[in-house]
């Protein structure tokens, strides 16, 4: 819950120890095992995609070894994160300073995944934004979709378009269009710098 116009910055941080197996920190006899894969890639969405860093926490057992049911589950979680984001329809990787950023696709895909970064190296600026796909001869909103996966219900209280610093993943309800759009809205301090923005079609 922090406050984009606060007298302090800090880094996001997250954590992680009942999120990606059971036990808590280290490792307990008859009491580590690993989450499910939807439960390490909501974990991904919930920390990465909100600008933090996931600590993973991968404890030795009693031989000094992490147990290899944990290790196929990490294996099995980094090949999802790969296949998810190894493969975008479009990117723009180039700084802009300017509160409108156009991509074009080249022709008419489906876009449900938009990852945005800011360039932090000057400072995060954006405090609100929103982001628009052309469809029928004009800009219209993309649905924000941040829900947890396999559930009925948002992984945070207000599902929307706020602040973006290192990098933000927005899940949005899947259109075809041949363009995207994003707008900063809000900015706490000049003109915002976007850092990159890649365009996703991913499926579950």
């Amino acid at each position: 819950a922090g406050n984009p116009y606060g007298k302090f910055w800090r880094v996001r941080e997250c954590t992680t120890h009942w999120a990606f197996h059971s036990g808590g920190w280290f490792w307990h006899p008859g009491n580590t095992y690993p989450l499910s894969l939807c439960e390490h890639v909501n974990l991904y969405y919930r920390t990465v995609g909100l600008g933090a860093n996931t600590i993973i926490n991968l404890p030795p057992d009693n031989r000094g070894l992490v147990p290899e049911d944990i290790v196929k589950a990490a294996e099995r979680f980094g090949a999802e994160i790969k296949r998810r984001f190894s493969d975008p329809i479009a990117t723009m990787d180039q700084v802009i300073k300017d509160t409108i950023v156009e991509i074009d696709l080249g022709k008419a895909q489906k876009v449900n995944t938009i990852v945005t970064m800011e360039n932090i190296a000057n400072g995060q600026r954006i405090a609100e934004y929103t982001l628009e796909y052309w469809r029928d001869g004009k800009w219209k909103r993309f649905k924000p979709m941040n829900y947890y996966l396999n559930a009925n219900h948002p992984y945070r209280s207000s599902v929307g378009y706020e602040t973006i610093g290192h990098k933000k993943i927005d899940r949005v309800a899947t259109v075809k269009t041949d363009r995207i759009r994003f707008r900063c809205l809000k900015s706490v301090a000049g003109t915002p710098e976007i850092r990159s923005i890649a365009v996703y079609n991913i499926y579950e």
